[in-house]
Parts: C-alpha cells; structure tokens; sequence
C-alpha cells in the first residue's frame, strides 16, 4: 500500500555539490525534538517541533526545486537525476510524515468537531491527489539521460508546473493546516 513512499537513495544534499551548484545550509538535516512525543494515553501521539520540522521540510523541496532547475538549465543531467532522487526522497519521507503523524493525530483530537474534521479528511484526500502527481512526475523523469530531445524539452514546463503545485499547496498547509495541530497543544 505504501510502495510510493520506497525512497532510491538517501539525500545527499548535505554533501553538496560542484562549485556552481552547491546547496545552501537550508539542506543540513536538522535534528528536532519532535522525534521524542509527548507521552500520549492512547492513540498517536503529539510531537513538539513538528510543524518546525514540516516547514524545514518545505524549505529543503525548494532549495532543491531551484538546484533541479539550474543543474538542468546547464545541462548537466546527471546532476539534474541526483537532485531529483534527493527531491524525491524529502517529498516521501514529509507526506509520509503528515499522514502517519499530522492526519492521523488531527482525526484522533477532533472526534467530536465536524468542521475541523472535514478540514483534515479535505487535506488529506488534496495530498494524496499531490502526491501521485508528483510521483507520476519524478517517475517519468527519474532516468533522464535516457530521453529524447523532445522528451527533455518537456522537463522545464512540467518541473515549473510541479513546482507551482507543490507551492501553492505548501501554502495552505502552513496557513490552514498546520495551525490546527498548533491550537491542539495551546492552553485555552
């Protein structure tokens, strides 16, 4: 059921690069509390630093967006298919992450508050739809090398509209989304 979550390669963004296509400290994995919850009675628990960590998460796809689009622009494919791979495997690990952590937890806390469910069951059907566009998209252009001309002049047009996808949709999780998670731990 998970299949599509399967990372290829461990990012290697905090490596770096060449000179013109070296990844800015943004990259640098993070260590957050979040990893440590706070200790529930039942159900999934609540994790600290976690829409700190989500919004990292945000911040490294499009640091990474922005490296694809260069390394591409040089045409320097190979380095084009490794930051693909490292783009891929942040995307899966952070809806990985909102589904088993942000959904799941959200459900859990507002059994009896209609609204905010419908808000959460909205987003999570929104980023599943997401999702397999963007891994039908990584998918299509994990073997780069190997296209046609014609192919290749496809990239550019489908990266900027993925890229507008993901954006816009990063937006509305930090505006709408991620607020719910945040009022759950605020004292009243």
């Amino acid at each position: 059921m998970f299949g599509f979550f399967k990372a290829k390669s461990k990012p290697e963004a905090a490596s770096g690069g060449d000179a013109v296509d070296t990844l800015p400290p943004v990259i640098k994995e993070q260590s957050f509390i979040s990893v440590v919850p706070q200790a529930a009675p039942e159900g999934i628990p609540y994790y600290p630093n976690f829409i700190e960590e989500l919004v990292h998460d945000h911040q490294v796809m499009a640091v990474l967006k922005k490296s694809i689009r260069r390394a591409f622009l040089r045409k320097d494919l190979k380095k084009t298919e490794k930051r693909l791979e490292e783009f891929a495997s942040v995307f899966r690990s952070h809806i990985l992450k909102e589904n088993v952590r942000m959904y799941a937890y959200l459900q859990q806390q507002f059994t009896d508050e209609k609204n905010n469910i419908e808000i959460v069951k909205y987003f999570r059907k929104e980023m599943n739809g997401v999702a397999r566009t963007v891994l039908s998209f990584l998918e299509k252009y994990e073997s780069l090398q190997q296209l046609s001309e014609e192919q290749l002049n496809k990239f550019l047009i489908d990266l900027e509209n993925i890229s507008k996808v993901i954006h816009e949709r990063m937006q509305r999780e930090e505006e709408k989304l991620y607020p719910l998670y945040l009022q759950i731990a605020a004292p009243n």
